[in-house]
């Protein structure tokens, strides 16, 4: 389905009004902006998709559109992302969004992405029932490193490590860019973890990126 058609087969109302009334600025922004945001209907159609996320959803890598609809690249992934699209009732009863994230694999080698599911408290008769944010950490404009370390209590070294892992490094190359030992980057990635309360790069990548995205992960 053309990118023209998930615009425009389900119009997301309520968005469209809002970059009415702010203007060109808005839409401008949302196409600019470093993560993808996709609009979805409760059953997963797509109403919109900015720059990032059709080119996410281009690649088809973690995350892809199939015939207009948001999929993951598993049927489980798929099951589990369109669970999130629904409201619960108390959503529903107060009119305020919800969020859950959930870390979508990619093929071997490459840093997951990290999608953020909310929930949208419908008004009117727009069909758009969930927004999402993807992030894809090998090109997102990352948050502060300084603001995260302070919070967990790392050291300057524990911070250089973190910084090149979420850049998309391995822990081999964190080492030789960092001109440092493995056994050096293993101990400093040790302590990275039981600072952070997590033990895998993706749990730890889901924790950092909280600090931009807040919600509750859930694994895929």
């Amino acid at each position: 389905m053309s990118e023209q058609t998930w615009g425009e087969a389900r119009p997301a109302a309520g968005y469209r009004r809002a970059a009415e009334d702010c203007g060109p600025v808005l839409a401008e922004a949302v196409e600019a902006i470093g993560f993808g945001i996709v609009l979805v209907a409760e059953d997963g159609f797509i109403t919109f998709a900015n720059m990032m996320a059709r080119e996410l959803l281009r690649r088809g890598d973690g995350l892809r559109a199939s015939a207009g609809w948001l999929a993951g690249t598993t049927a489980e992934t798929t099951a589990r992302l369109r669970g999130l699209f629904k409201a619960s009732p108390e959503t529903a009863r107060s009119g305020m969004p919800a969020g859950a994230s959930l870390i979508l694999e990619r093929r071997e080698g490459r840093q997951p992405l990290l999608a953020h599911v909310m929930t949208l408290g419908r008004r009117g008769s727009t069909q758009t029932a969930a927004a999402i944010f993807i992030i894809d950490p090998e090109t997102y404009a990352l948050p502060s490193f300084e603001a995260f370390a302070a919070l967990h209590g790392l050291t300057r070294a524990e911070t250089r490590v973190l910084a090149q892992i979420i850049s998309g490094k391995g822990l081999v190359a964190a080492a030789e860019k960092l001109r440092i030992g493995q056994a050096t980057a293993r101990t400093h990635m040790q302590r990275i973890f039981d600072k952070t309360g997590t033990k895998r790069q993706t749990e730890l990548l889901c924790r950092f990126f909280k600090a931009t995205l807040p919600g509750q992960i859930a694994s895929a």
